[in-house]
Parts: C-alpha cells; sequence; structure tokens
C-alpha cells in the first residue's frame, strides 16, 4: 500500500555514445541563470529546449522509455537539461510539480565517489517503517524515472571527477 513508482533502466549502448552527447551539452544563455541561488551547478534549465541539439541522446533512450509511456501516462519528454557538478556543487532540494514523470540519466558518474540522487519519502510514516530517503544504487549510463512530485536533490559531490546527468520531464 502507498509505494512510489519508478522506473529503472540501464542505457546498454552509453559507452558508444557517450562522447558525442556530452560533447553537445552546452549553456547556451549563461546571462539567463540566476545568481541568487544556493546551487552551485552548470547546467542548461534555463536555456530553451531544442529536441534537435538533443537528438542522439532522445533517440539512444527513446526504445527503452517508449514501451513504458502506456503505463506511465505520458506521451512526451517535453523539456531536457542537463547539469554537472564539480568538487563542492550541489542541486538543492526540489520538485518538477505535480504532473506527470521526471527522469535523471547518470551521463557521467562513477559510484565509488559519486553519490546518486538523494529521494525524499512523500509522506510521513509511523516509527520509520519506511526509509525517509532513498539513494538508488546507480552507475554511469543508468536512467531512473519516477514522479516528478518526488522531493529529491543532488547532494554534494565531494570527489574531483565531475558527475553529470541529463534530467526530463515526460507528460
Amino acid at each position: 500500500m502507498f509505494k512510489v513508482p519508478y522506473y529503472f533502466i540501464h542505457i546498454d549502448k552509453w559507452a558508444d555514445h557517450k562522447r558525442s552527447v556530452l560533447s553537445n551539452l552546452k549553456v547556451k544563455n549563461p546571462e539567463k541563470v540566476p545568481k541568487n541561488t544556493d546551487d552551485s551547478v552548470i547546467t542548461s534549465y534555463w536555456d530553451e529546449f531544442d529536441y534537435n541539439e538533443h537528438i542522439e541522446f532522445l533517440n539512444l533512450i527513446h526504445g527503452y522509455i517508449a514501451p513504458l509511456t502506456k503505463d506511465m501516462g505520458v506521451e512526451r519528454v517535453n523539456r531536457l537539461w542537463w547539469q554537472t557538478t564539480y568538487k563542492g556543487d550541489f542541486h538543492t532540494p526540489h520538485d518538477h510539480g505535480m504532473e506527470g514523470w521526471s527522469a535523471v540519466f547518470y551521463a557521467q558518474f562513477n559510484p565509488e565517489v559519486h553519490r546518486a540522487t538523494t529521494f525524499y519519502r512523500p509522506y510521513p510514516a509511523p516509527m520509520d517503517v519506511v526509509p525517509p530517503i532513498f539513494n538508488p544504487k546507480v552507475k554511469e549510463g543508468d536512467l531512473f524515472m519516477f514522479p516528478s512530485f518526488i522531493l529529491h536533490e543532488a547532494p554534494i559531490n565531494t570527489s574531483d571527477e565531475p558527475r553529470t546527468i541529463i534530467s526530463f520531464n515526460l507528460s
């Protein structure tokens, strides 16, 4: 009762596309990035989403997520952005609204030195029957999809290795 659904997929061909996809990740309009946030990430979130700029990545994941869209009640990716954290960087707790699903793709991630996204339980649980946080065990090339209303954050990167995720919303 009251379980939170999620989907966890490994993208087998990620290694074949990694260099090309990562080389296309750029912040187009750095002047649009707000200066008054607590976050310390490099992100394209504030840029306009253009399917064509991410077509290689979208084509790569399409075959994995297309069979799930009916169960998820979604039809399309309606927003996509990426985020890189360097040592000391983090992204504060947030959600993506009350409608649809969200996803985190671990594009540049070393499980030996990086921590995955922290998800927070969306309801109180007596006697902590259900843990208050969840960190999926992920590796590079993994895709984690969850309801958009789930509060989550990118923990501090304590490593000298950059951590890059590609995130998107589906509706």
